[in-house]
């Protein structure tokens, strides 16, 4: 539920024990892909992907409804030859997509509400009524998230769908006439573009995220793919592919492996090259590996690469993520601030735009982000970063995702100090029961903006030092009542301004103070209110409080669309109102 416009990040990787896993990837020199079989029970709540009834091992032929896959070498072969290779069977042609990785152009449709009560069931919902979900205000908030990280590229969701496919576990013949993937068109399928979506979104909830195994040299990946490429073998893989640093994720789709030649090969499904069979080597000897994520190996930056050390290459099983998967926004707030469930232990914080973050845990001063050196750190126990991509792999440097543990207040810091010129972010922060988007933020280069947000969720301060005040968006599922989202924009001042939203669950009240220079401080409002049957909406713009107002939106007292809302006022901070107006709603 954003009233105002919002525009998020992209997903990526996750190396080493500091990183999580999350895969976006490039739609111009790079791609990736991770997917899973071995396990015969279709995605969660999914009526259109049925229960694999082919794989490995299975009656049914792989890769195609009707017929197998044309063996004629170049166009579809699988060669093999005892002792000298591995082959899965899989070939970009006709396994693999006919279409190139997109990021946001053209505009194809990514997740719905659909997809998200596919995934996690009606608890992502707010309502259901006449069959169709309206999600909750965190479930929206974590959906928009997804959906812009899949600005820089749909790599993750094609590689693990085309595999998918492949093995029996989605039905081709779901998205259009083709007897295999390489006849699906993407351009008017909105179908196979939503498929590709879930997909993609897979690798940012457990266990997929934790199935990367991430711990093994070059060598011991190519034994692993020895074994999981047979077409008998119980698990397949995707492989995941970063620079050092870790930055520049990328994803592909092993399917032969070659240990006779020097280096071994390793024949890969690399979405950015549709019907492209592409090769990464492994020098076993030297214990390291190379792959030319560009057409032309003197592209800048364009090799990957690594050795025993860097851990820079990577495996996910397939098997988990056909498992019913972890929801990381679900769960609904109690009138003293708790969470009731939900099992997910993170708050996850996502920048949108060129800015870097620096995030300190208020109780013990750690901290995790950019410090002033430029060098990424995570000094908390057990926080981690996902490293994003980009629509270019090698050619730009995202602000990862941060999932810190609850138990701490946390002062998050949006530092221009990087910026040459003037530059739009947003900040968005998703945990269980509570989306929250910061909209708008016009960084100046140097300029230092500050987030302050309660251990609980309950609170969050925005602080800028520049003219502009960005939308502030807020929302909660609550236990056994309606969901809110409530949004301010408050209208800029010259030298700075603070603006506070607290929700008070036991008093049905949102705590607002907004705190400048000025002697009054503008702001428009909206509130959203979701309930089992309806879902309406209550604006009021032209509002004005003193620095030294806390207002209190007395929310619980709405009588619905076209009444008008209470609003206390309480002009000395004692925290006692000293007056109240009724706002009228002006649609």
């Amino acid at each position: 539920m954003r009233p105002f416009s919002l525009t998020l990040v992209c997903l990526a990787l996750l190396p080493l024990s500091s990183i999580s896993t999350l895969v976006g990837c490039s739609n111009s020199d790079g791609g990736g892909g991770s997917s899973n079989p071995g396990d015969d029970t279709a995605a969660p709540g999914d009526d259109t992907t049925p229960p694999a009834d082919s794989g490995p091992g299975s009656d049914t032929t792989p890769g195609s409804d009707t017929a197998p896959p044309d063996d004629s070498g170049d166009d579809g072969s699988a060669e093999t030859t005892p002792g000298t290779f591995t082959d899965l069977g899989f070939r970009p042609k006709p396994n693999g997509f006919p279409f190139e990785n997109y990021g946001k152009d053209p505009p194809y449709q990514n997740l719905g509400p659909a997809e998200l009560q596919r995934m996690f069931g009606d608890v992502a919902c707010s309502s259901t009524a006449g069959g169709t979900c309206t999600l909750t205000p965190a479930a929206e908030t974590w959906m928009n998230q997804q959906n812009d990280g899949m600005g820089g590229g749909h790599c993750e969701g094609m590689a693990a769908l085309s595999l998918l496919m492949f093995l029996g576990k989605v039905k081709v013949s779901d998205f259009g006439s083709a007897p295999n993937a390489f006849g699906l068109d993407i351009a008017s399928n909105t179908k196979l573009q939503h498929e590709i979506a879930y997909w993609f979104v897979t690798q940012a909830v457990e266990p997929t995220a934790s199935a990367e195994i991430r711990t093994l040299t070059p060598k011991e990946i190519l034994a692993k793919l020895q074994e999981g490429l047979s077409p008998t073998a119980p698990e397949t893989f995707t492989m995941g592919i970063y620079q050092r640093g870790p930055k520049g994720g990328h994803a592909i789709t092993p399917y032969k492996v070659d240990v006779t030649a020097t280096p071994a090969k390793i024949s890969v499904y690399d979405n950015n090259f549709p019907g492209d069979e592409r090769t990464l080597e492994v020098d076993v000897t030297a214990d390291t590996w190379k792959y030319f994520a560009s057409t032309s190996p003197t592209v800048p930056g364009s090799l990957y690469e690594g050795d025993a050390t860097t851990k820079t290459l990577t495996l996910t099983s397939t098997s988990a993520r056909l498992k019913p998967q972890q929801c990381p926004f679900c769960g609904a707030a109690a009138s003293d601030g708790s969470v009731k469930g939900s099992t997910f232990s993170f708050r996850e914080i996502f920048l949108d735009g060129p800015a870097n973050l620096l995030i300190t845990e208020d109780a013990s001063g750690k901290r995790i982000g950019w410090d002033a050196a430029g060098a990424l750190i995570n000094e908390i126990s057990g926080a981690r970063y996902v490293t994003q991509k980009s629509d270019d792999l090698w050619k730009d440097d995202f602000e990862p995702i941060y999932l810190l543990p609850f138990g701490s207040d946390l002062t998050v810091s949006l530092d221009g100090s990087t910026l040459t010129a003037a530059a739009m972010s947003d900040v968005s922060i998703s945990m269980p029961a509570f989306g929250i988007d910061i909209t708008g933020i016009n960084l100046d280069p140097g300029q230092k903006d500050t987030i302050q947000l309660s251990k609980d969720g309950t609170q969050i301060i925005y602080k800028t030092a520049g003219s502009e005040t960005p939308t502030l968006d807020f929302g909660v599922t609550i236990d056994a009542d309606a969901d809110w989202d409530f949004a301010i924009k408050a209208h800029g001042e010259s030298a700075g301004q603070n603006v506070t939203m607290k929700l008070d669950l036991a008093k049905k009240q949102l705590v607002i103070k907004l705190v400048g220079a000025d002697a009054s401080a503008s702001y428009d409002l909206e509130a959203t209110r979701v309930d089992a049957t309806s879902s309406q909406v209550f604006k009021h713009t032209g509002n004005g409080a003193k620095p030294t107002d806390t207002l209190y939106l007395d929310y619980g007292s709405w009588a619905g669309d076209g009444k008008t809302m209470k609003l206390l006022i309480d002009t000395n901070g004692d925290g006692t109102p000293d007056s109240s107006v009724d706002l009228t709603d002006t649609p």
